[in-house]
């Protein structure tokens, strides 16, 4: 899947390669809110960090393309809400180095972009409130997804604040044995997460 992400872009740029291009190239860093899909646990409660490089393949002052390699937590986590009668503690921690290629339609200050992303699982590790348990089934070292955002100069073009939101479109892991086999496709996980970050081009 990496490779077809890879071949895809790099297919873009040699169609144009008669074409009069531009390269830009800078940093990412910022907040990722995420949740599972299909764990039971609802809401994007688990908080991390997302941060890494880009390269951005300017057509036209409307139109480029961008690659970029991120490191991003991902996860899931559910906090014990006494008054609802909520005891349970979970924390699953998932992460990633990604890999996203995006289409983006520039207009003024703002930015709208869409594309597909390759993640590699460095690790993974959960709790359940009694310590760190096995994490069974254990998830795929890989996650492919889609994902879709908007960004917005803040002074300077160099510098913008990004919102964007992913998800999974292959599931992450095999439904555990005990998952409702009418749910079992859901059950085995799809990463959801949405991001805010500031991106300086160089």
């Amino acid at each position: 899947m990496k490779k077809a992400l890879l071949s895809i872009f790099f297919g873009l740029l040699l169609h144009h390669s008669q074409a009069q291009l531009e390269f830009d190239g800078g940093l990412k860093i910022g907040g990722i809110t995420s949740q599972v899909a299909g764990d039971t646990y609802a809401g994007y409660n688990k908080i991390g960090v997302t941060g890494g490089g880009y390269v951005e393949v300017i057509f036209s002052d409307k139109n480029s393309f961008q690659l970029e390699v991120l490191y991003s937590q991902k996860g899931s986590r559910n906090k014990p809400n006494t008054k609802n009668g909520d005891f349970s503690y979970y924390k699953l921690v998932l992460n990633y180095i990604e890999i996203p290629v995006s289409y983006i339609y520039h207009r003024d200050k703002l930015a709208f972009e869409g594309g597909l992303y390759y993640g590699v699982l460095l690790n993974s590790s959960q709790d359940t409130g009694s310590g760190e348990v096995e994490v069974t089934p254990p998830y795929l070292n890989y996650d492919f997804g889609g994902q879709i955002g908007v960004s917005y100069d803040i002074i300077t073009e160099k510098l913008a604040f990004v919102v964007v939101g992913s998800s999974s479109i292959l599931p992450t892991r095999k439904a555990p044995i005990n998952a409702n086999p009418g749910l079992a496709f859901i059950s085995g996980g799809f990463n959801a997460a949405i991001t805010f970050s500031m991106e300086y081009t160089f």
